[in-house]
């Protein structure tokens, strides 16, 4: 009778050796999904960052040449904003489809990405 205590108690170290063990991989495996994306998150606010200041200073070329081409600076200024302007528009009402659809799916992709290892 005691050895069959002796077994039980064995079987249920076991059982909470294996339920810790796993508790601490999901939370390994949560910390390197989040850390993950977090990286790919500030890359890509980086390299926004970037491009946003290449954009505004194309911009403001543009607009000075086509200021001076039409001898009102004023003028160059106006057109460049209305591009700016009509591009923001194309953007808003296309923004589930450019915008909002790719990251989300960017997201899923980055989130499943140890799963398709499993499979």
């Amino acid at each position: 009778m005691n050895a069959a205590f002796d077994e039980a108690e064995k079987l249920a170290a076991t059982i909470r050796d294996y339920i810790s063990t796993r508790f601490d991989i999901i939370k390994l495996q949560a910390a390197d999904k989040v850390s993950g994306l977090l990286a790919n998150v500030m890359a890509v606010v980086i390299v926004g960052f970037v491009f946003s200041l290449g954009l505004i200073f194309c911009g403001m070329a543009l607009a000075r040449w086509i200021g001076a081409w039409l001898g009102q600076l004023w003028l160059g200024y106006f057109i460049v904003g209305m591009l700016y302007f009509l591009f923001g528009v194309i953007v808003w009402f296309a923004r589930k489809k450019l915008i909002y659809n790719p990251i989300l799916n960017a997201l899923i992709k980055q989130l499943m990405k140890g799963n398709d290892e499993k499979n």
